[in-house]
């Protein structure tokens, strides 16, 4: 009932959530299911049911019961993609009326690559990359069986859509260059195309895998490539720092630099996969373990994520189908643990009840939902104007990414005009960008410190103190010795004439002076 309340307060149309196999079979075979863990998800559909709320329900979130792990070695083995079809089929059968979306995997790169090849992620397995790609495999024709299974048992009935939630990266190239590029479209293939294109396009795996990976990855045969292929209703996209920033194997990034730009990936999903339609099913960002309620870094990155979409949207065409933030609340984050947090609504671990407390992030969304984006209003749009002339313009140490100054200044500026915030003085971040994460507005390269394009749009807000608008300055400021201050610039000009002035009279005088000298002499 708590986390409901939470639901309703945000006023949301769609909740994710997990069934977890170990509850419901804690054997993990269909024969002898808990009843108790059955009566729990149902009594949670129906009050999703009575809000309004539409279920939106993982099937597999990682929680493999530990008697499988046990007797089969896990995912390495392919039997574990019949017991996972016959736990699909209990679910479908006791919940499916009331389910219209089923996610039957989540993210298989993290549970392939970092459950069984570097065991960062349960069960731990450190098997290698042949082991990695073998689970990889299996959890593909897993998914493949319970698609076919919902499609051909419980469709007709029950009328709803089965996919596989796919996390992803996205990268740039570090140069613009033809092999940069092609760089990167290959960290891409690794990554997401590793399962996307087998499901979405034509049963195998992306070519720039097959052919470097010939000794590796196992190779679908006719009758698997007809079972995976087109087994997903839409594309279930998962992006955020967990895989991007934390979990993203190095080495597949093939020396590029990572972007958080969702909306590049929107289009790139679009594009390379025939532009099926993509419910973004879990997005977000995270912060300190000690943050409380006021999680800023949060808000800003969830504003700028659901920007994002709405701009693929209503720019590039792309068909978008829902949202989902994560997460609801504060947990424990697999392997973070509780050093950080990424929930909408605060948690005191310490605390007895575990009270669900709004952060400004939930205050956020909760206005996004109720106005269903960005309405046109001033707060929204950007501002022209000049901070006060004793305005504190700064610069500190290194952490924030420089391409935010813009907004974050034209923020402050709203906040100064149109909320009347006593604002002082602004600090950007940073210098330069000597150590990581390399945000500085000057690059430090072979021992010398060059200039970034960033330091002069840095320069020019400062000189026009923030946004006058095309051409146009800030009013004067009494005793600014700048552009901003006509007086002071036609003061100086005519110091200079007369100085020249002067040095034009002493050189005619001393060539005088001369002239004399040498026609007595």
């Amino acid at each position: 009932y708590r986390d409901t309340e939470a639901l309703r307060e945000l006023g949301v149309t769609h909740y994710r959530f997990s069934i977890s196999w170990a509850r419901v079979l804690p054997n993990g075979r269909a024969g002898a299911p808990n009843r108790e863990g059955l009566r729990y998800y149902r009594r949670l559909l129906g009050r999703l049911r009575e809000l309004g709320v539409q279920p939106v329900v993982t099937l597999y979130h990682w929680d493999l019961p530990q008697r499988l792990q046990d007797a089969h070695g896990g995912w390495a083995s392919r039997a574990l993609a019949d017991l996972f079809r016959d736990y699909a089929e209990l679910c479908f059968r006791h919940f499916g009326g009331q389910v219209k979306h089923w996610i039957t995997i989540d993210n298989p790169y993290a549970v392939a690559w970092h459950g069984y090849a570097t065991g960062r992620l349960a069960p731990g397995v450190r098997g290698g990359a042949r082991l990695g790609y073998l689970v990889a495999h299996n959890l593909l024709l897993a998914h493949a069986k319970v698609w076919h299974l919902y499609n051909t048992s419980f469709r007709p009935m029950q009328g709803g859509q089965v996919s596989i939630a796919l996390g992803s990266h996205w990268i740039r190239p570090r140069r613009m260059s033809a092999h940069a590029i092609a760089e990167c479209q290959r960290s891409l293939d690794f990554v997401l195309g590793w399962f996307a294109r087998p499901v979405f396009l034509d049963g195998r795996y992306p070519d720039s895998m097959r052919s470097n990976l010939s000794s590796l990855l196992p190779e679908f045969t006719e009758s698997e490539r007809k079972l995976v292929r087109g087994t997903a209703d839409f594309f279930a996209l998962s992006f955020g720092p967990v895989l991007s920033f934390q979990l993203l194997d190095p080495h597949m990034k093939f020396r590029q630099a990572e972007s958080p730009s969702l909306r590049q990936l929107l289009s790139w999903v679009d594009l390379e996969f025939n532009h099926p339609p993509i419910f973004i099913v879990e997005n977000g960002w995270f912060v300190s373990g000690t943050t409380a309620r006021d999680d800023a870094k949060y808000m800003y990155y969830l504003k700028k994520f659901i920007m994002e979409t709405l701009k693929a949207i209503r720019l590039d065409g792309v068909d978008v189908i829902g949202y989902t933030a994560w997460s609801l609340m504060d947990g424990f984050e697999w392997h973070r643990g509780y050093s950080i947090r990424r929930g909408l609504f605060y948690v005191d671990f310490l605390s007895q009840d575990k009270r669900l407390l709004p952060k400004s992030s939930a205050l956020f969304y909760q206005n996004v939902i109720e106005k269903n984006g960005f309405p046109p209003l001033p707060e929204n749009q950007p501002l022209e104007g000049t901070f006060p002339c004793d305005f504190a313009w700064g610069i500190v140490g290194d952490d924030v990414p420089v391409s935010y100054i813009h907004h974050y200044i034209n923020e402050a500026l709203k906040a100064h005009i149109l909320d009347g915030v006593d604002l002082r003085g602004y600090f950007a971040y940073a210098l330069s960008d000597r150590s990581a994460p390399r945000f500085g507005f000057y690059r430090y390269a072979a021992n010398q410190f060059e200039a970034k394009p960033s330091l002069e749009r840095y320069r020019e807000i400062i000189r026009r103190r923030g946004f006058g608008g095309p051409g146009g300055l800030g009013a004067p400021c009494p005793g600014l010795l700048d552009d901003a201050c006509p007086e002071c610039g036609l003061s100086q000009s005519r110091k200079a004439l007369l100085a020249f002035i002067a040095f034009l009279l002493s050189a005619f005088v001393l060539s005088l002076c001369l002239l004399f000298y040498y026609s007595r002499k």
